[in-house]
């Protein structure tokens, strides 16, 4: 293990591994919690944590051929980048639909709001 760590390439591609999956794992909470600010239909809900995996389970397979033939490196960067627009235009796409509507506060709805209490037990009211 030790000299694993002294291999700058590998410390690298641990650390470029490390921050691709926090993404991941952020955006699979990140995109059924967004829809809950859009809907409170559990199905259409769910619908979008499938959709987040849809492509993995269509494309996991073919990929792994395509992979096996071409070059390591720049296909991960490449993909690293893609992914990395993708999620900024989700994150423009929803800014850009919180000032659409001229709103000054979000609806509250959510997760977010359902948590806010929480924060509060124990607290006294006078301090």
């Amino acid at each position: 293990m030790a000299i694993l760590l002294r291999n700058r390439n590998y410390r690298l591609v641990f650390s470029a591994a490390a921050i691709s999956n926090l993404g991941d794992g952020v955006s699979a909470l990140a995109f059924p919690w967004l829809a809950t600010l859009v809907t409170r239909d559990p199905m259409l809900i769910a619908l979008v944590a499938f959709a987040t995996r849809l492509p993995w389970l269509l494309f996991a397979l073919p990929a792994g051929v395509l992979t096996d033939r071409a070059d390591r490196r720049q296909l991960m960067v490449r993909a690293d980048l893609f992914r990395l627009i993708l999620t900024a235009g989700v994150i423009d796409r929803q800014d850009q639909a919180d000032h659409a509507g001229g709103q000054d506060q979000p609806e509250k709805v959510g997760p977010h709001h359902q948590l806010a209490p929480v924060g509060a037990v124990g607290q006294h009211p006078g301090g």
